[in-house]
Order: C-alpha cells, then structure tokens, then sequence
C-alpha cells in the first residue's frame, strides 16, 4: 500500500529539529540523523496505541483475529499491559448480510487499510470513510450494504485488517489455524499462489501473501471462499459401482480392477480406437503426462481430449500459424508498466480478476491508456481512456481497419521490418477504412484515436478472450491480433485469457492434439466409440451441446467417471471414481502466462482413498502397462525429459514454499501473411424468425460453467437464481418486466429462464451466463466452427 502516515505508530524522532515525524511518509535527505528507539519515541508510540485500545473492545479471547491481531503484538512489543486511559468503546454490533464477510466496526482503529487496499490494490472504491470524528468509519456510499455497492468480494479488506473488525464469515473453524500450506489456486487461470490453513486435517482458511507471488495480497471471490468445496457433504467418499440398474458402493480394489477389465474387454473386442478419455483442464500436468501415456500406450487410442480443446484448438491453430507457437508473450504484471493495453473480447473481472486488478493499478498509477472493445459495457469499461462498441460479429473488420490505421502511422513503423509491413499491407490494401462505420458501428475517428493511442505507446499489451474465440471465425480474429504483436514483439506483448487453471499444461502434455468434442460426440453416437473413460469433466453440464451428448452415453458399453461428486454424468456411469481435490494432491499447473506453479497437499485424502495419480498408476497395472511414473515427482522428471518447453526447469527448486518457473518464449515465425475473406464486407442480414442475439459469458461468482465452483455453499449463495440480460427498451417492447419468466428459443431449442433488465446490454441482444445453460439444448454445434458466443433467438413471454 502507499504510505498515508495515518496511525503515527511509526513515529521517530528526528536527532537535529528534535521533532516526531512519522517515518513511513518522511523522505529521507541528506546529513538526517534519525533516533528509533529514544524515550520520546517509545513514550509517545506508548500513548498512540493506548489511546486506540481505549476505544477498542477488550474482548480478545473471543476476537476471530485471536493472537493475529497486529493491534495486540503492536502493544506487546511495546509493554502495554493495562491501559491508563478510561476506556471509550464504541458498540456497533456484527453485520451478516452476505456470505463472505462479517463486519465488526467497534474494533475499527481507523487505520484506512481496508479502505486503501480497496483503492489501490484491487481498485472498485466500493468503500470510503463516512461521517467525522468519532462517528467515522469505512462504509459503502451512504452507508449502504456490500452487496448493493460494486464490491467484488474478494477479500482483500479482510487481509489487511489488523483487527477483528472484518473477518472471514461461516468458517468452519473459528481460530488461528495449526499450520499452513503454501499453494496454487485450482480455478482461473491465473494460478494465483496462496496458503491453505489447516486445524484438524481440514481446510479451514485461505490467506494469500505467499512471499514472491505475483498476486501478492490479492486473489478473488472463488479464490478466497470457493474451498469449502473440498469438506463439501456431497463429496464422493467410496467408489460406487452398477448393479441392478443402481450405483452401489463397492472396495477400491473391486473399483479399480473393474475399470481396467471393462476398458481391456473394448479394446480386445474393438481395437483401442473404441475408447475415449475426456478430462477436465483442473487436473495437474503429471495427471495429465500420465494419462497421454495410458491411452496411447496402453490403450491403443489417440481419441483423448481435454474440457478446454472446445475453445483452445482453433486458438492453437490461429497462434501457430501466426507467431509459430501458442502461449502468451506478456505476463500479468507487466499490464501494470504497459503504456497501452487492447482489450478485446475478455471480462477479466469477471473471469480472471487478477489480471482485472493489474489492469486498473496500470491505469490509476502509470496512467496506462486502456482501450476495451466490447459491445456490452463490461466493468473495466469504465477504467477506460476509449470504449469501443462495435456491432455483434463484426470484430474481423474493425480489427483489420485498426490493423490498417496502425501501418498506415509512419511513427509506429519506423525501424520496423520492411518485408513484414510491405507484405501484410498487400494482404490488407482493399480493406476499405470508410466502410467501418457502416459494418461496424463504430465512428472511423474512434478507431483512428485508438490507433493512435496504440501506436505512441512504448509497451503495448493486446488482452483477448473467449468473446473472441468462441466466435464462428475464432481462429482469423487470432491471427490479425497476432499479426499486431509479429510486427513489433519487442514493443507489443499478447496474453490470452485462458479459462481453466491448467489449459497450458494439458495442451503441452498433448490434451489439447486436434481432437473436439463434436468428434467424440459423433463417434459415439454412431458406435464407433464404446467405451469412455471421463476424468475431472462433466460434459452435461459443460458443453453447449448436452442435451445430445446425455443421449450419446446410452449407446456406450462401458462408463467410467473419476470425480469428487457425483456429477450429471456420474449417474449415468457403470463405474464412479472418487477423486482427490486440490488440497489433496501434489503435482504442478501451468497458468494462462506460462508459468509453472506448484500445488502442494494440504490435507490426507477423504477416507483415506488413493490420490488421482495412484489410481491413473494403479488402472494403468491392471492394464499390463507399467507406466514408469510412480510417484508424482517421476512424472515430473519425464516432462522435463520429454517436453522440450520444460526442459529447463529445475526439479530441486520445486520443494520450496513457493515455486513457479516461467516458460521459455519460442521464436517467432519469419513468414506472415493474412487471407482476407470476400464477404469481409457482409453485415449479418436480418432475421425475422429470430430478430435478437443470444451471447453468452462467465460471470464472478461460478467459473466457467461451474463444474467445480457449483460445491461452493458460500458462492452459491451469491446467485440464487438463472437469469438472463435484457436490454430495458427490448423488454419494453416485448412487455417484459422485471423478473418475468420468458422462453429463450433457438432454431435448436429452448430455455425458460428469468429477465433481468440490464442497461449495460445494448439493444438486439441478451446476455446468458455459462452456469446457467445448465445442459440446455438452446445451443447447437451440428457444424464445424459455428461458434457458440453467439445465437440467434426469439422471445417468448410465458404463462408462469
């Protein structure tokens, strides 16, 4: 935090003025000779803490922040014991209103950390100091719950109060925990680092402040609250097994032996190519390692894919064709010194909020120029220098023009490679700039100001998502942006914000190899596939297209689901798997940067079960293959010797508290080159069956589409029910109200869901959380490369 020189607890004396000053906000200067520890010094510090434990609750042996009150070990360093001055508390009672946080104003010490951890690390200003003298204290704006302000939940205030005035709510164990282990966030993908608290072989906390972590004192809403998953009373504690048409509890060895008996019998009878394996993003890059080796050498099979390839494969093929790698040439602070950042097609508030963080530290203190491209005002919308609003699905041009505008600046290309500009400005010279507004929306000065902003910037970071590729032509949006970066990489960095906490790993670890899901899908369906084995996934709930794979898996012979719950799919199964979380297991993630983090155990496992890793061993035995990999640190050994990205990262480093070891940056393509389309100049044509847009986005409270997040208690209490986004004068014109429940209906299906009136939306379309589709058929994927950000749908109001 900045040094304000509020409590004067750092007071010092200055030798020659014989003046107190208060030494986090004096500068230092020449000859200034400083006393720290004189009788003045200490008698007066002695009065400004006494003088705050008058007015402070002496109720300590029932204080949540226990022996961590920093206001206690202050006085204790100094010798308080009684306190001379006649106390003057100041009672104001617990406020529970929301799920996260309990706040307990009569021990506030006006120390404004909460209030500038608020302002200056995660930067919302959703709370201030309200009234004067004694009646001052942190508040919303007028004094109005959390929950109506633009807090984000994050917890961060709660961190940095010295005292129990914020504490964590709903906790299992109230108390200063027994130890604490350092780790990696499980969720986004950030990978954000942090200490789980343990009391009694449970997870009772999460405290981040790992020394050397890139997210330092912040993590967010589903980083801080989201592991009371891992005690969740739905956790899946013994293997069950089918009998009699119902799922019955069985042993381990019963379990583990079956799963490779019902996988063996397919292969003799089927050849390997009858076999699937689908796994989620969130398992480690040894699980990960370790399952590429089972299915190709043990099984026969090249049909393995991971949740991510839904959305990472035409990402891959764009960056590759591009730069000649996949992976991001920027890191999450370098957002903070970049003079320029392009946000297009990414909510990084809402689903990585980390990176969101960085970006408004940029601009509240380097005064970074943010530029968001979106059509629906996102949050950093208004952090930024220039919103630009573009018409839906008309990204391609705009972002052509803006490349255009960009190589027509002589500033920006001077000392650039000559062959490199002569040859994209071949590819883009028919690209006609007085057209923008027409296609687009947006005025051609909007767009030239951007260009300019861009080009005089010393740094520039290009920030995009899935708005970009989860659209139709994903992979040609990727390659005009990565065009930006091969013409300057030396001044322009890129970071793709990828969803899952270890998409990077698993696409190294070769999860991510051309395979989709509509493959998978289609094979199944038509028999060519008989037995599956799913992994961490629940590809009910999923993928856009549910309601077709729920179908599918009634033709299959054989189902194995290895998870922690019993998910939509697990009932569906002839074999359930219980499987370890986080806390549970060791092993390391790549994040959306390129880094190498560890996850390390916690806690023993549930019930005193086999982690993932030794049942991926134990099945991989009973398949006659040994996979050489015994231990988590074998498999991590290989990938280095086997996956030349990590060949030199350095295995003894990973036993420290906190390790991560950045990625090398491959080398750049020499060659580049764009193919423009013909109907480049094409706007979408009207329809009248289905005159609106469906998009679809996360939003901060259920990653993703809330595999994991939906066994939070606490996180789900923040949505409590689906709704969809309206723009107020489309509802008006449909006479729809508040809260009314309507029929969203595709030309593939339907969804009733409730409205939600939402000013942020423009007008001729809504917006539909992922969570919320929930195996809803409304979406299709019966083609190739259809996309699923978008769908075109009409409106129906309903009787209920």
């Amino acid at each position: 935090l900045d040094s304000t020189g509020a409590c004067r607890v750092c007071l010092v004396e200055n030798e020659e003025k014989g003046n107190l000053v208060a030494s986090c906000v004096t500068p230092i200067s020449e000859g200034m000779s400083i006393r720290t520890d004189s009788q003045q010094v200490l008698d007066t510090r002695k009065i400004v803490v006494q003088l705050l434990l008058a007015s402070h609750p002496d109720s300590c042996i029932v204080c949540e922040k226990g022996n961590r009150c920093k206001l206690r070990q202050i006085a204790a360093d100094l010798g308080i014991g009684l306190i001379e001055y006649y106390p003057m508390p100041h009672f104001s009672g617990t406020e529970e209103v929301n799920p996260f946080i309990l706040r307990d104003l009569s021990k506030c010490i006006l120390c404004a950390k909460c209030i500038r951890a608020d302002h200056e690390l995660v930067v919302e200003g959703a709370i201030d100091y309200i009234d004067r003298g004694f009646e001052a204290r942190p508040a919303t704006n007028s004094n109005g719950p959390l929950e109506t302000s633009n807090c984000t939940f994050c917890g961060t205030c709660v961190e940095m109060c010295p005292t129990g005035a914020l504490f964590e709510r709903n906790k299992r164990f109230q108390g200063t925990a027994t130890k604490r282990v350092a780790t990696t966030c499980p969720f986004c993908g950030c990978g954000c680092s942090y200490w789980l608290e343990v009391t009694d072989d449970q997870v009772v906390g999460v405290r981040p402040g790992v020394p050397g972590s890139a997210n330092g004192m912040t993590i967010c809403a589903t980083g801080h609250y989201g592991y009371d998953l891992i005690n969740h009373p739905d956790r899946l504690t013994n293997p069950l097994i089918r009998k009699n048409g119902t799922l019955e509890q069985c042993r381990w060895d019963e379990a583990l032996k079956d799963a490779a008996i019902g996988l063996k019998k397919i292969k003799e009878k089927n050849g390997g190519e009858s076999i699937a394996i689908m796994t989620g993003s969130h398992c480690t890059n040894e699980e990960a390692y370790l399952l590429k080796k089972i299915a190709t050498d043990a099984l026969n099979t090249k049909n393995i894919i991971c949740s991510s390839s839904i959305y990472m494969t035409n990402l891959i093929h764009g960056m590759m064709d591009t730069l000649g790698f996949a992976g991001a040439t920027a890191s999450i602070e370098t957002l903070e010194d970049a003079d320029a950042i392009f946000l297009i097609g990414a909510n990084p508030s809402d689903t990585a909020p980390v990176v969101g963080y960085s970006i408004k530290r940029g601009v509240r203190k380097k005064k970074t120029n943010l530029i968001v491209i979106d059509p629906i005002e996102i949050r950093l919308a208004e952090h930024a220098r220039l919103w630009i609003r573009p018409e839906i699905a008309s990204d391609e041009f705009i972002l052509l023009c803006f490349l255009k505008l960009i190589l027509n600046n002589k500033n920006f290309i001077e000392g650039l490679s000559i062959e490199k500009i002569d040859t994209i400005k071949k590819d883009i010279e028919n690209i006609p700039l007085e057209k923008v507004e027409q296609v687009t929306g947006v005025p051609l000065e909007s767009l030239r100001e951007a260009a300019d902003i861009f080009c005089s910037a010393r740094k520039s970071v290009i920030v995009f998502g899935n708005g970009i590729i989860q659209q139709p032509k994903e992979k040609e949006l990727v390659k005009i942006l990565c065009t930006l970066v091969q013409l300057a990489p030396e001044r322009i960095g890129i970071l793709p914000l990828i969803k899952e906490s270890n998409t990077m790993g698993c696409y190294h670890m070769g999860l991510v190899n051309g395979e989709t899901h509509l493959t998978i899908l289609n094979k199944i369906k038509n028999g060519q596939i008989k037995g599956l084995w799913i992994f961490g996934d629940d590809p009910l709930v999923s993928l856009p297209y549910a309601a077709e794979f729920n179908e599918a898996l009634d033709n299959l012979e054989f189902l194995v689901v290895s998870d922690s719950y019993l998910t939509k799919s697990g009932e569906k199964a002839h074999l359930v798997l219980p499987s370890t979380t986080f806390a549970e297991k060791s092993g390391t993630l790549t994040n959306m940067e390129g880094y190498v983090k560890k996850i390390n155990p916690a806690i023993n496992s549930i019930n005193e079960n086999p982690t993932d890793f030794a049942t991926l061993n134990i099945i991989s035995d009973h398949l006659g293959f040994s996979s050489g990999c015994k231990s988590e640190k074998d498999a991590t050994q290989e990938i280095i010797q086997n996956v030349e990205l990590y060949s030199e990262m350095d295995i003894s480093k990973m036993d420290d508290a906190y390790f991560f070891y950045a990625l090398p940056v491959p080398s750049f393509k020499k060659d580049i080159s764009l193919s423009i389309p013909d109907d480049i100049l094409e706007s979408p044509k009207p329809d009248n069956e289905y005159p609106y847009t469906l998009m679809q986005g996360s939003i901060l409270f259920q990653l993703s589409h809330n595999h994991q997040t939906r066994f939070s208690t606490r996180l789900r209490k923040m949505i409590q029910d689906e709704y969809v986004e309206i723009n107020p004068e489309d509802a008006f014109k449909e006479g729809i109200k508040e809260n009314d429940i309507i029929n969203l209906i595709s030309f593939n299906g339907e969804k009733k869901i409730k409205a939600h009136l939402a000013d942020r939306i423009p007008e001729g379309v809504l917006f539909l959380p992922f969570p919320f589709l929930k195996g809803s058929n409304i979406l299709s994927f019966n083609r190739e490369h259809t996309g699923y950000k978008t769908v075109k749908i009409k409106i129906e109001r309903t009787n209920l």
